[in-house]
């Protein structure tokens, strides 16, 4: 490993750390919130992974639901992600594990897998939309219907669906009829189980059939 990657992969590791703890600590102390500067200095140098990772385990929503700081700070982690991982990918193109990133997407644009792209991309985007509803829908309406959504999680848009999930913070939690008792199943351990079956069959198919 050549002393750029490993001093990268140690500041980025640090930086994640350090997010994730003050996104922990914005997220349990409601009455007492950390500057916004430093949630936006943390996630913008590098920490945008720690950040989304933090929101997702400790279900942090920021500040009152729906006010423009709160739309503002949620956002900020998986944006920034992207725009790091685009940015390693362009100064670090000979990082091992960014080899190995491309060389796998590079085989799932082949024969079935481009199926399998094209659902997950659409999964990814159905679960933003679903959860960005919530912020701008009037009183939390217009949600992406689930007989659109479940069908292609189920149907193998696990990963994708489960990827925006963790990034975007995504959780439903509705009142307990048998009804919305599955539909919570469903958008949380149920996409979970999906994906683990989902890619099971993946691993089959590809090393155990000829």
């Amino acid at each position: 490993m050549k002393a750029s990657d490993l001093f990268v992969s140690i500041y980025l590791f640090v930086m994640n750390v350090m997010a994730f703890h003050y996104y922990r600590v914005e997220g349990q102390n409601p009455n007492k919130r950390l500057h916004p500067i430093l949630l936006f200095l943390f996630t913008a140098i590098g920490g945008s992974l720690g950040a989304a990772l933090s929101n997702y385990i400790f279900n942090t929503e920021h500040r009152e639901l729906r006010s423009a700081y709160s739309k503002f700070i949620c956002y900020l982690p998986p944006v920034f992600i992207f725009l790091y991982l685009g940015l390693l990918y362009f100064l670090f193109p000979e990082n091992i594990l960014l080899q190995s990133l491309e060389g796998i997407l590079s085989d799932l644009m082949f024969g079935y897998h481009v199926l399998f792209v094209i659902v997950n991309t659409i999964a990814f985007l159905l679960v933003i939309i679903r959860k960005t509803s919530y912020y701008i829908a009037p009183i939390g309406s217009f949600l992406v219907p689930d007989l659109i959504i479940i069908p292609i999680l189920l149907l193998g848009g696990a990963t994708g669906g489960c990827i925006a999930k963790i990034v975007f913070n995504f959780k439903e939690d509705w009142s307990c009829t048998a009804t919305k008792t599955l539909q919570n199943f469903l958008y949380n351990k149920g996409m979970f189980i999906a994906l683990i079956i989902q890619w099971g069959l993946i691993i089959y198919m590809r090393f155990f059939v000829n």
